[in-house]
């Protein structure tokens, strides 16, 4: 079963369903090839696109338009839309009413198609009426682009708070949470980007912007470009403010990275300290084992024996001490290595002058 909703030139909406057969034959008056057709059909069936698409089909006069759940087919004098249970062509179809909300259904089918294109963008400060077709267009874009606002807003202050929270609190676990809402904000961006490049393609293209004039020749073509590249600097905008979120959340993540590293080194440090005392107290127990077996050594009757080894063996100790030490500071000091990383840098920088 294929349902969707039927908006005619003259405002008024109807509901249908049909089998596919049935809804195939509606549409031989548009000449489509089999491609086209199975394409029409899965719009029919799916709820979300993954890759948005504006198809202009000057043969078959009409374009079809699938970006996210908007799936609709256009021509001069009827627009057929797709999946109109879904909450987001509700809201598209309501959008269409409102822009027909000059005038009762009845009214409408009394007024002469000239008046109906004035009714339609009487809220425009355009000086000509705009086509049936751009109406659509515009409609969808306004849905799409509100829709894509609204995740933004809902997102960014959360995203925010989550900022702050791990920047307060670095742990693992925030790591995780940035890396889920990172993702989120990647195929966000996505989004934007495709249906950016699209208006970007057709604004650039003059035949396919004459494409998109159905009802009569392209006497507004400029009308219609700019209307177009409103909506593509609103969808620039929308991306540069993500990438500054996406921005954001890389400047915590190498910050929660530093400070692991930071953290990690100390307790390095740490374990060093006590590897280097523990090495000097075995040095000590091993000659105090020595000297405290039950054997003639021909000084055990001196009687400065005792504190002549005691000293001794402190000042070992105590060398040895200084020594990992020495050896700690001429690490901590050694940057020669930085300092020749920061010579090839300059000369891969400047060698393109030379």
């Amino acid at each position: 079963m294929v349902e969707f909703q039927e908006l005619s030139k003259n405002g008024n909406f109807q509901h249908k369903t049909m089998e596919k057969n049935e809804f195939m034959s509606s549409l031989k008056e548009f000449n489509f090839n089999v491609r086209d057709m199975r394409m029409i059909l899965k719009l029919a069936e799916i709820r979300k696109s993954r890759q948005p698409s504006l198809l202009l089909r000057p043969s078959s006069k009409c374009f079809i338009f699938d970006v996210e759940n908007i799936q609709l087919l256009c021509s001069s004098d009827k627009c057929l839309i797709f999946n109109p249970v879904d909450k987001a062509t509700q809201n598209f179809i309501r959008r269409l009413h409102q822009k027909f909300s000059g005038a009762s259904s009845e009214e409408f089918e009394k007024f002469p198609e000239m008046k109906i294109l004035k009714l339609l963008k009487q809220d425009s400060n355009q000086e000509y009426y705009q086509n049936f077709e751009h109406v659509v267009l515009e409609t969808a874009l306004e849905n799409v682009v509100s829709k894509f606002k609204r995740h933004f807003n809902i997102i960014r202050p959360a995203l925010e708070m989550l900022l702050q929270q791990t920047e307060e609190n670095p742990e693992t676990s925030g790591l995780k949470k940035l890396l889920a809402v990172k993702n989120s904000l990647t195929q966000f961006d996505q989004c934007l980007e495709h249906l950016s490049k699209i208006l970007e393609n057709l604004c650039s293209n003059d035949k396919d912007m004459l494409k998109l004039y159905l009802s009569d020749s392209a006497n507004e073509e400029k009308d219609l470009e700019q209307l177009l590249e409103s909506f593509q600097a609103e969808l620039d905008e929308l991306e540069t403010e993500n990438k500054i979120l996406a921005d954001r959340i890389e400047d915590t993540e190498q910050f929660i990275s530093a400070h692991m590293d930071s953290l990690r080194n100390e307790i390095m440090k740490i374990s060093l300290f006590l590897e280097i005392g523990g090495f000097i107290m075995a040095f000590g127990a091993v000659v105090g084992g020595i000297f405290g077996m039950n054997l003639t050594n021909h000084i055990e009757n001196d009687p400065n024996a005792f504190t002549i080894v005691c000293f001794s063996l402190l000042a070992a100790m105590i060398g040895i001490l200084l020594c990992f030490c020495k050896k700690i500071f001429k690490l901590n000091a050694d940057t020669s290595s930085a300092q020749n990383f920061t010579l090839l840098k300059s000369f891969f920088t400047y060698v393109d002058d030379l």
